[in-house]
């Protein structure tokens, strides 16, 4: 039982490294940061799903990608927020945030979907979440909107 713990504090403790690294941080109800490539940053979400899942959310999707075929893939939440739906879940937090960028990064270069993605987005629908829950609802301004919904001081 012990050991069980001290492994499962370790995965985290490795887990959170990885995601701070990377401008992703926890927060009470799952990890907040930044979709990043060389066109530019987006904010998003990943809460846990389930035992093995997270369902990923893009804040404020850039115009590119709004015109290209992945969009298919994103279902919009309400206030700007869009949860992606992926043919094949991530095995991790990191592979979902990778697919996602590359997903905004295929939109500006103006790629066709599933060229060379680790991880394909699905272009079927997640019926099991509708609806951000209202705590995830920003309320005014880009940044500001992301600081008030996580709660992060500046």
């Amino acid at each position: 039982m012990i050991k069980a713990l001290v492994l499962a504090s370790q995965k985290n403790k490795h887990i959170n490294q990885k995601l701070e690294s990377s401008d992703w941080t926890r927060c009470e109800k799952g990890y907040k940061g930044l979709f990043k490539t060389k066109f530019g940053k987006w904010w998003g979400f990943c809460q846990k799903a389930d035992n093995k899942n997270y369902r990923f959310y893009l804040f404020n999707p850039p115009k590119e990608l709004r015109s290209h075929p992945h969009m298919g893939n994103f279902y919009y939440c309400g206030k700007n927020w869009y949860g992606v739906a992926f043919a094949k879940c991530p095995v991790g937090i990191e592979e979902g945030i990778r697919a996602i960028e590359g997903a905004l990064r295929d939109a500006f270069e103006g790629k066709k979907p599933g060229h060379s993605q680790d991880v394909s987005i699905s272009k079927r629908k997640d019926p099991s979440s509708k609806k951000i829950s209202s705590e995830f609802k920003p309320r005014s301004g880009l940044k500001n909107k992301f600081m008030e919904v996580f709660h992060v001081s500046t």
